[in-house]
């Protein structure tokens, strides 16, 4: 799949992506920025950043660790008996760790993983599968998701989309 992306400073361009993708970083124009950029910009950017980093210490990175009962630079043998996020592939880093975890977060805010039949398939890893879980469970990483200075989607993708028109 194409997607037209339209950067915070206007320049659209094409992306290719699977909405598989699209999901697992919905808001991905934030993570795009170089230093020919203005300095508002830069500076918006780099308060995002601090936000949604995938370095400890973020917003994001913070909320993540207490999602895994704790900051674990590699994926731990056993998570505490506390975590809801308790992803165990080796081969993903602090990093790769937090982009999972947004993953699961918005996944569950906007319904995907509801069914029980998915929840038996996840629980392994993601345990507040649900919108009112997730809700509930994971105060920190629900309040960044839903703020509306983020512009996250606030709906699945069906494919079904339009374009609004503001006039001035």
């Amino acid at each position: 799949m194409i997607v037209l992306s339209v950067l915070p400073w206007g320049q659209p361009r094409a992306v290719q992506a699977t909405p598989a993708a699209l999901l697992k970083a919905p808001d991905f124009k934030l993570l795009r920025m170089g230093p020919d950029q203005p300095r508002q910009v830069r500076r918006v950017f780099a308060l995002r950043m601090s936000t949604f980093g995938t370095r400890p210490g973020t917003r994001l990175a913070n909320a993540m660790d207490r999602a895994r009962g704790g900051r674990f630079l590699r994926v731990p043998r056993r998570y505490p008996e506390e975590a809801w996020f308790t992803y165990d592939d080796r081969s993903c880093d602090y990093r790769c760790q937090a982009t999972e975890y947004i993953y699961w977060g918005m996944t569950s805010l906007l319904g995907a993983q509801s069914a029980e039949w998915r929840f038996r398939e996840i629980r392994q890893e993601w345990r507040l599968n649900t919108t009112e879980k997730f809700k509930k469970g994971d105060t920190a990483l629900y309040q960044l998701l839903s703020d509306p200075r983020y512009h996250f989607p606030r709906r699945l993708p069906d494919g079904k989309y339009r374009v609004a028109v503001r006039s001035r």
